[in-house]
């Protein structure tokens, strides 16, 4: 998968915590609504992959794209998202946490050096769509 070229729209319950903040947005970026987004070692929002190594934040609430980083970026940090998490195929996998892939727009529950951990599945919907509990802040296994 690539980083969003279009906007995407998570179906999201309306429950629990929501949060939302408001970043600057790294010089010469795009993000797409619905991107996951991190924060670079500056932190400037940018989209998130498994290159970033930076903060996790949340999903994109807008497309915002700038040249020169004078903008910033509505993010949803805490919420529950209807994602598809490419290796959460039944119930054993709901309180498994899930990781941002190798772009802003996958998800796994296999752990990598370099994927950074986004939140946990709390209900196995079908196939690999999972809601999946975005905490934006890292998250950590408890073991």
């Amino acid at each position: 998968m690539a980083d969003l070229t279009v906007e995407k729209v998570w179906e999201r319950k309306l429950q629990g915590p929501f949060k939302m903040g408001r970043y600057p947005l790294a010089a010469s970026s795009t993000i797409k609504r619905g991107a996951y987004v991190c924060a670079n070692s500056s932190g400037d929002a940018t989209n998130g992959d498994s290159s970033v190594n930076g903060t996790v934040l949340g999903i994109a609430d807008e497309s915002v794209a700038t040249s020169n980083g004078d903008t910033h970026i509505t993010v949803i940090l805490e919420g529950v998202f209807k994602l598809t998490v490419v290796d959460a195929d039944d119930d054993d996998n709901v309180g498994d946490i899930v990781y941002l892939g190798a772009d802003d727009n996958s998800y796994t529950v296999t752990s990598a050096t370099g994927l950074e951990a986004v939140g946990r599945i709390e209900e196995f919907v079908t196939g690999t769509t999972n809601w999946v509990r975005l905490v934006g802040e890292p998250v950590r296994d408890p073991a």
